[in-house]
This record gives structure tokens, sequence and C-alpha cells, in this order.
């Protein structure tokens, strides 16, 4: 039996804006891809005995050589238009298709019209009886857990396979799953339920393993100031501190300043190298920030005297933005005096608060997702009109990078993410065209 994964792709940043492939940043930020973690787990979790392939669709025809047993495809909001007419495409072709990941996870009624069958949520416990029923040609319609799976003793993930296709840059290291706050942008709670961590000397044993220099760890309440997760974190770190690896990690502004002194020493001497602050997205919503932009900026600072840069990400859009927000966000970004910015248009995700609260108002304008990359306005603003929105998104980013040549652009990129990463970039192939 031969199973082909398919990683689909979406759109990037500058085919959604290529009006700005001037800027040095932009094409650095367009070529940065992270080794995605869904499919290397899923393949982690096949049976032995199995045969297991990738088609990664940035890079290759939806075309194999032998049609397989069965196609698996993974997919976030984003990739979710591409994931369709690739399943349909295999469909018709006879081959049955297994749609997962967080946008089938959300809508599996959608998924199902396209698809033999979805995996809602984790996979663990679930896909070995995928995969057996496809043997036994009994496949279902939907498969999902009922309880939270457990994170002790998962296999390690096959990052070979994205490996094998050059994707080597950057891998993802989850510690842990789930989320115990609310926040109305994000989808989380509802796709990986509560909070619980891995065993930390696994995850070690995991960043070991790790051909690649550099990995994201993918677990923003590993820093939540309650005392659970602290214990956690300080053995993590710990136990990574001498792997010679280095990482980044995500947070948001109202985390900053529960980063004492031993856990901020221990991040260093872990090798976290960067900070990719989200700002404008939880719970106390954007407006809250500028009030407090000196205390944000001491945090800021204090990240850097331990040698830690910021990435500040800046969403756009919220309900109390108007068109002098541009300026406003700007003028935040240069005072916090970050390494890097970005800026992304508010999206709201099926599955999140925001996306429930403006369909019931009869917001959104569009349910093309691929559109829902964070450069299209795909809901109506309340203070501008979505061309105002998009305008003022373009604008801000010139703004931000205009005066930005290649060779700054390229030092702040390895600032953030290693020299590594930029020789592997220069090194690695342009992807090839969508098929």
């Amino acid at each position: 039996m031969r199973i082909l994964f398919v990683h689909p792709r979406w759109e990037r940043f500058l085919e959604a804006r290529p009006e700005l492939a001037d800027l040095p940043y932009a094409r650095r930020l367009d070529s940065f891809r992270v080794s995605p973690l869904s499919i290397p787990t899923v393949a982690a979790l096949t049976p032995a005995g199995i045969d297991v392939d990738l088609l990664d669709d940035f890079q290759e025809s939806i075309e194999p050589a032998d049609p397989p047993d069965l196609v698996a495809i993974s997919a976030f909001t984003p990739a979710a238009t591409r994931a369709f007419e690739i399943a349909d495409t295999f469909r018709a072709r006879g081959v049955p298709v297994v749609l997962g990941g967080l946008h089938p996870t959300v809508l599996p009624e959608e998924a199902r019209e396209h698809a033999d069958a979805v995996v809602a949520g984790e996979a663990e416990g679930v896909w070995p009886d995928v995969v057996e029923d496809v043997r036994q040609g009994r496949l279902q319609p939907l498969y999902r857990r009922k309880k939270p799976a457990p994170l002790h003793g998962l296999p390690s993930p096959r990052r070979d396979l994205f490996r094998e296709k050059g994707l080597t840059a950057i891998s993802v290291v989850q510690s842990g799953r789930g989320c115990p706050r609310r926040c109305p942008t994000c989808v989380i709670p509802q796709t990986a339920g509560p909070l619980r961590t891995r065993p930390v000397e696994e995850v070690v044993e995991e960043i070991q393993g790790l051909d690649e220099p550099s990995f994201y760890l993918s677990e923003e309440s590993l820093l939540f100031p309650d005392e659970a997760n602290r214990r956690f974190a300080i053995e993590l770190f710990e136990g990574i501190q001498d792997l010679g690896k280095t990482f980044f990690i995500a947070s948001y502004p109202f985390l900053l300043e529960h980063i004492d002194g031993e856990i901020l020493s221990r991040l260093a001497r872990a090798g976290n190298r960067q900070f990719y602050i989200v700002f404008g997205v939880d719970d106390a919503g954007p407006d809250a920030l500028w009030g407090r932009v000196d205390p944000v900026r001491k945090e800021i600072e204090r990240l850097g005297e331990a040698g830690i840069s910021v990435m500040g990400s800046f969403a756009l859009g919220g309900d109390r933005d108007g068109p002098d927000c541009f300026e406003k966000v700007w003028k935040l970004a240069r005072d916090l005096e970050i390494n890097l910015a970005e800026f992304f248009l508010l999206t709201p995700y099926p599955g999140t608060p925001l996306f429930r609260k403006m369909e019931k108002q009869g917001r959104i304008l569009t349910r093309e997702w691929k559109r829902y990359n964070g450069a299209h306005a795909v809901f109506q603003p309340r203070k501008m009109s979505p061309e105002e929105l998009e305008e003022g998104f373009v604008d801000l980013w010139r703004a931000f990078y205009g005066d930005m040549n290649g060779y700054d652009s390229t030092l702040r990129f390895a600032r953030g993410f290693g020299t590594e990463l930029i020789r592997r970039q220069n090194r690695d192939p342009e992807p090839a065209d969508e098929a």
C-alpha cells in the first residue's frame, strides 16, 4: 500500500502584492519557508509496511508517475482552496482522498464535499484506523478523537520527507498543544483543546536529533506566568542549552512583562535569538497598546540586552482602526526599535470567535479561502473601506522598508534567524510555478 501526502501551496506574499517586489526584504520574506509539522507528524503515525511519499505543491506537479492507494492532504485556511482542487483532481482519477488539518477540522462538512474522509482534530489514535479502513475498503466519512491525545511517547516526525524535497531551513518543534485562553482571532482552543505539555526529555531528544541548526518552538503558552509553565520552561531550557541550536518563539505584548530575569537568562542560554511578537490580536485589543508604548519598549530593550532580537507583527483593520491607523502603526514600529516588522490584515479565520462575530454581523465579504492569507481584506472594516485598508497596508510596508537596501534587510534577517538560514536560502532553487 502506498500513501501520498500532499502539501498544498497557498498564495505567497509577493503573489498577493506584486507591487512590493522592489523591496529587498519583501523578496527575502517571500522565499522564507518553514518546514511544516502536520504531514511529518501524521506520516510518523503510519503503520509499518506502508510506503509513504510526499508531493510538495510548491515545487512539483500533481501528476505522480504511479497513482497511490490513498492521498492525504493537510491544509490550513489559506491553502484550503488549492487543497480542494488537488483533492478533486485525484478523486476524479478514482484515488480516495483524506483531508485533515486546521481548516477541515473547523469546517468538516465543507471538506467532505472534496474528500472521501475527513480527519477532524488530532491524528494520534485515529490515523492508523484510517489506513486500516482503506485497506479493508470501509473508509468512514469522518474520524475524530473523543478526547485530547496524550502527548507522551510520540514518534519522531518524518522531517526527512521535506528534507528530500530540499526544504531544510527551519523545523517546527512542539513542546505542547492547546491553550487555556480564548483570544478572538485564534482557532487553537477549538482545534487542539486544553493546554498539555510533552515530556521534557522527549522534546529535548527531538531537538537534539534535528539536522537543521535552527528551529521554531511553537508553543506561545510556554511563557505564560503560571508556576506549572514556569517549571516546564526552566527544565526545557536547561535541557537544550548545550545542544548548539538556535530558535525563535512567538509571543504577545501582554506576556513580556511576565518574563522575569531568570527566564530571560535561561532563554538566551538555551539559544533563543528572536521573539516574534504579534501586536493587536490579544484579548486587550489593539488600542490598549498605544497607552503603554514605553513599558513595551522597555521590555523589548530588556530582550535586546539578553541578545534576543524582536520581529514585530502588526494587525491592521480592527474595529477601532480608521485611516489614521497606518501612520500610527508605522510610528509605533519605529518607536519600539524592533529588528524586523511585518504587517498583516486582520483575518477572521473560520472557527474563531472573530469569524462568528463578523459572520453574524454580515461583514464577511468572501469565502474564497486562498484570500485568507493576511494580504487581502476579506471582511468589511468598521471605519474604512476594504480598498482603503488594502491601500494603507501596502503603503505601510513601503514606509517601513522603502529605505532599507538588500544588505540591511539581509543583516536584520540574519540577526533574527541566523546566518545559516541565509546561506540555505541563497543556495536553494526558486520554487516551481503552480501546476
